[in-house]
């Protein structure tokens, strides 16, 4: 039956085609594992490292408030007289004229 233009397909073409479906599934699954997992670094690194970022930049967030503290700190030391008096009372003990030093020592169960 030449020029009827419908073509017969053999049950053998059937499963070739069965065959390339999933040569092609497979091909397609084994790129995306590869494209997840494969490589230098993968997407779980990825997401990892991004929230490896997000914590060290709230670390970095930390710090600079600690060292704008500090500071502030070795500013007042270096330049403001009430804070270097207190300093120099709490730290060294020391006292103005005319005052006197108390000091309570702890002791233990002495003989009196």
């Amino acid at each position: 039956m030449k020029g009827t233009g419908t073509a017969v397909s053999s049950p053998r073409m059937g499963a070739a085609g069965t065959l390339r479906r999933w040569a092609v599934g497979i091909i397609l699954a084994a790129a995306l594992a590869f494209a997840l997992m494969g490589g230098t670094y993968t997407t779980f690194d990825v997401f990892r490292l991004k929230g490896e970022l997000v914590t060290e930049k709230e670390s970095i967030e930390q710090l600079k408030v600690a060292i704008d503290s500090l500071e502030k700190a070795a500013t007042a030391i270096e330049r403001d007289p009430r804070t270097q008096e207190r300093m120099a009372r709490d730290q060294f003990g020391m006292i103005r004229e005319g005052e006197h030093l108390y000091r309570i020592v702890p002791g233990g169960d002495s003989a009196r």
